[in-house]
């Protein structure tokens, strides 16, 4: 099987900001995700968001034990 298609090679970086340009430029996505990076986050607000996330995980780990163990606690005890 052949394959048809072009390979650039650039040695510049002027040529490979080009090359990028026009293989991702059109993309309203792109251009929107290179907007939202550009933006300063702040050291607060990454360091809240990054407890918050580790909280979540944290009770989703524990999420298991604490429910089976609340269930055996308030459950009737099965007489023999």
């Amino acid at each position: 099987m052949r394959r048809v298609g072009l390979r650039i090679y650039p040695t510049q970086p002027d040529d490979r900001r080009a090359i990028f340009a026009l293989a991702y430029s059109g993309s309203k996505r792109w251009r929107m995700m290179l907007r939202q990076r550009d933006q300063s986050v702040g050291v607060r607000r990454a360091i809240v968001s990054l407890f918050k996330l580790a909280f979540r995980h944290v009770g989703e780990h524990l999420r298991l034990p604490l429910c089976t163990a609340w269930s055996r606690r308030s459950s009737p005890k099965a007489t023999a």
